[in-house]
């Protein structure tokens, strides 16, 4: 055992065949290398979902923002808004929200001549969506639903609305 730490040869080699070295094959770091690799796409995967849901979740909460205040906006003047800017000029909004998927402030109003009150003087924007349009996801979902379906439930819950303004002709039917 002396000779063996003077020379520092392994056992082994002085008594075997002299392939068996201390370390790793070639293959077993290739097999841990691809089960590396293998999770880190995994987590890459997951990743990019929880991205994709977290920008789907801001997207939600800024169209019901402007939503709700193109309604008080509407409520409050007896007039609806023109563009998202009115909104922001009178307070209503803080700033136009940034659009999570395009990265810009680039919603697209809806108009149509639905009112909300016999009081109300002038028609204008109703809702709002944004430029993208991912077909299967969610995304899609938010804007397609925030058609008239949400605008009709949304006023059937307001008693200012005049029950006659939504007709098949005015939903867009």
């Amino acid at each position: 055992m002396l000779s063996q730490i003077r020379t520092g040869k392994s056992a082994l080699l002085k008594h075997g065949s002299g392939l068996a070295r201390p370390g790793f094959t070639l293959m077993e770091l290739m097999i841990v290398i691809t089960i590396i690799l293998i999770l880190i796409g995994m987590a890459a995967g997951r990743y990019d979902r929880s991205v994709q849901k977290a920008n789907e979740a801001v997207l939600k909460n800024n169209l019901q923002t402007i939503r709700t205040s193109i309604d008080n906006y509407t409520l409050d003047k007896q007039s609806a808004p023109q563009s998202i800017e009115d909104l922001v000029q009178s307070g209503y909004l803080r700033s136009v929200p940034t659009d999570p998927m395009t990265r810009a402030k680039d919603w697209v109003p809806q108009f149509d001549s639905v009112v909300f009150s016999p009081d109300q003087s002038s028609t204008g924007m109703v809702d709002a969506s944004d430029l993208q349009w991912f077909d299967g996801s969610a995304h899609v979902r938010y804007n397609r639903c925030a058609g008239w379906s949400s605008l009709v439930a949304r006023r059937a819950h307001n008693p200012k609305v005049v029950s006659s303004n939504l007709t098949p002709a005015t939903m867009g039917a």
